[in-house]
Formats: C-alpha cells, structure tokens, sequence
C-alpha cells in the first residue's frame, strides 16, 4: 500500500512528494505543546496548491530532468502547470509569481505570522477604549500580548 502511494505522489507532483512527511511534522507541532492540530479545508487547499506550484516550478526550472528511474521532475502537475505557466508569463514572470503565492500561503498559514497577535492588540484596545478603561499587562514588555 506505501509503495502505491509513493508511486501515485511522485507521478502526479514528482520530488515535491519529499515535502509531504514534512508538512504532516508542522501539522502535529501543536501536539507537542498540548494544543489542538489546525485541520480544516483551507489549510488542505494552500497545501495542494503549493504543492502543485512548487512542481510547476520544478519543471521550469529543469525541464527535461527525470528522477525516481523514469519520472518527471515536476510529475505529471508540474509537465501541465509548468508549460501553462511558461506560456502565460515566460520563465521569470512565473517564478515571481510561484514563487509570491507560495509565499502569501505560506505566510497566511504560519502560526507565528504576528498577524493574530496585532488583531488581538487592536482589539483589546479597541474594547478598552469603548469601556473606557485601558489595561496593559506586564506581557506587552515581553514581546507577548
């Protein structure tokens, strides 16, 4: 059963199947701290599609390179996404593009992002300016709000 799914993940997405044990050791982080896994439908969505840019890119970076015997770089996604791309924004155009939206999901997903902590800074000041007290915990120093 391992061998026929290693088989199917490398001929769809070819070496970024490498990528896939890594992120199931960042999806069971939170288990090590005591928190609960972050599984929902966005974050599977930015997986796949990372996943399939990153082997599009593979492919224009080394287009006629096999590996795993006979298989394509990019697998059979990255032939496809990697030839539509070259043809819509040439090479360099879909490595600011590729490599830009793997950025944004990236970031869009990380936990340590700063984002949460800003919104949260917002709107405990928002909150405390429409109760009319304003609290600061000795936290803020530290870097934590």
């Amino acid at each position: 059963m391992g061998e026929v799914l290693a088989r199917a993940t490398v001929r769809l997405v070819g070496s970024v199947a490498w990528l896939i044990p890594l992120e199931l050791v960042v999806l069971a982080g939170p288990l090590l701290v005591d928190r609960r896994i972050k599984l929902n439908l966005t974050r599977f969505s930015g997986d796949v599609v990372v996943a399939v840019v990153l082997a599009a890119l593979a492919h224009i970076a080394m287009p006629g390179v096999v590996t795993f015997g006979n298989m394509p770089l990019g697998g059979a996604i990255g032939d496809l996404f990697g030839e539509v791309l070259t043809a819509l924004f040439s090479t360099i155009g879909s490595f600011l593009i590729g490599l830009t939206v793997v950025g944004l999901i990236l970031a869009a997903g990380d936990d340590l992002s700063g984002v949460d902590v800003v919104l949260e800074a917002l709107t405990e000041l928002l909150t405390s300016r429409l109760t009319g007290t304003v609290q600061w915990s000795g936290d803020a120093a530290d870097g934590e709000i």
